[in-house]
């Protein structure tokens, strides 16, 4: 018996190509945006491990605004343990077991853009210990631990990337920042002079302009990644390269390493509220003020010369 309704041969063929081209079309779409989506977010993920290593660099050494130790290198008073005259003692702050996760939140990628862009979000989460100490500038001195405030600060940083020949590249960070205390400040602007900074060079300059919640604090400004590193810390105190005293922008040298791989790399901006933190004044058995930062996520951009 014969069926005309049979689905006539001269469409078998085009039927099959149709539906080969469907089936990987679907393959080449879903395939590579899946790649990268996993790329995109894994370079996010390298970029936060990067800044946390730099941020580690300074775990277990004593942080204080350049202005509280200049202060106290020349006021005279106390002896130390050998009976030798010494400088006046400072109050410093010294962060133990320091723990960083980040946990990888959203990607997006926009595989109609051109270049292909995406949106990643990374959470982040700094946990440890902040010991006030009473010590002197001279670290062979007695020191006294005045208490111990708990560190626990968390928050997302998004990133954008852009897919070129070579790969994903970080193009900006956006965020409100990651802070712990009811008076933390908020970095409002990171620049560097010049920029893109200079790999193994000691003079490049960094400018962080905060809004304050007290113009009476003092601030303890750092802007540190796994190149960058601070020359020192950043001041507000009209001396060179700050321009104005008292203006809450804290400029200061940077420093990276000859080893520095060029291209922009996540670092982050510390605003240490010192005089909070150091307060060890206590109510009903709690401190009167915690451990009181921010941490303002910024992108570096490094070059040779």
């Amino acid at each position: 018996m014969h069926h005309r309704n049979r689905f006539p041969r001269r469409f078998v063929l085009p039927a099959l190509v149709l539906g080969l081209a469907g089936a990987l079309a679907a393959c080449n779409t879903a395939v590579p945006a899946g790649a990268d989506s996993s790329a995109a977010g894994n370079l996010a993920l390298a970029a936060v491990d990067d800044a946390f290593a730099g941020q580690a660099a300074a775990d277990g050494t004593n942080l204080a605004p350049a202005s509280v130790l200049a202060a106290a290198a020349t006021q005279s008073g106390g002896t130390q343990s050998g009976g030798t005259q010494s400088v006046a003692p400072v109050i410093v702050v010294r962060r133990t077991d320091m723990q960083r996760q980040r946990r990888l939140v959203d990607v997006t990628v926009d595989r109609n853009a051109d270049p292909i862009t995406a949106e990643v979000e990374v959470w982040v989460s700094i946990t440890g210990n902040a010991q006030i100490i009473k010590t002197y500038p001279d670290t062979q001195a007695p020191i006294e631990l005045l208490g111990v405030k708990p560190i626990a600060m968390q928050g997302t940083v998004s990133f954008d990337l852009q897919k070129g020949d070579q790969g994903w590249q970080l193009t900006g960070i956006s965020g409100p920042g990651i802070d712990q205390g009811a008076y933390a400040a908020a970095v409002q602007s990171v620049s560097f002079d010049p920029d893109p900074i200079l790999i193994g060079r000691t003079d490049n300059v960094a400018f962080a302009s905060l809004v304050e919640p007290a113009t009476s604090d003092a601030f303890l400004v750092v802007a540190r990644g796994r190149y960058l590193r601070p020359h020192g810390v950043l001041a507000d105190d009209g001396v060179p390269p700050d321009v104005t005293a008292g203006d809450q922008t804290y400029s200061g040298t940077v420093w990276v390493g000859a080893g520095a791989r060029p291209g922009a790399h996540l670092a982050f901006v510390t605003a240490l509220d010192y005089t909070r933190t150091v307060d060890v004044s206590q109510t009903g058995g709690s401190y009167d003020n915690p451990y009181t930062d921010t941490l303002q996520p910024v992108l570096v951009q490094l070059a040779t010369e």
